[in-house]
């Protein structure tokens, strides 16, 4: 009995997450020299609930960049960031306490705030005391 409900539930699960997608926003092309759609910061603390926000924003189809899937071993940390920043047309940031004392967050908020001055690039910070 046990597995007939945990398949129906998967099976729910399933259909729930294929109407989601009917609601999801289209995704836009990248202009040239682009090549994210989203760059996401965040601190480790995070990294459950942003592997999260990346499996979705990835399963409706937006290029999305995330450190520990694109950072090559032995290449300078900073400037592969600073790249792929440069190569995003937005971000997010998860933002909570922890992140306050992170050199790496408040370098990618600047660096996004600086985008976000000069350019046509967009970012949102996330609290994510509210997101758990």
């Amino acid at each position: 009995m046990n597995k007939d409900l945990e398949q129906s539930r998967a099976q729910e699960q399933k259909a729930a997450q294929k109407e989601w997608l009917n609601y999801a926003p289209q995704v836009p092309e990248l202009e040239p020299g682009k090549k994210w759609h989203i760059f996401l910061s965040y601190r480790s603390v995070n990294r459950p609930w942003v592997l999260n926000l990346y499996d979705a924003l990835c399963q409706v189809g937006f290029k999305v960049f995330l450190d520990q899937f694109f950072l090559i071993p032995g290449e300078s940390l900073i400037s592969s960031l600073q790249k792929a920043l440069q190569e995003s047309a937005s971000g997010i940031i998860v933002w909570s306490t922890e992140s306050e004392d992170s050199e790496w967050c408040q370098r990618e908020y600047e660096s996004m705030m600086r985008l976000k001055s000069s350019s046509n690039f967009k970012f949102v910070s996330l609290d994510a005391f509210t997101l758990h």
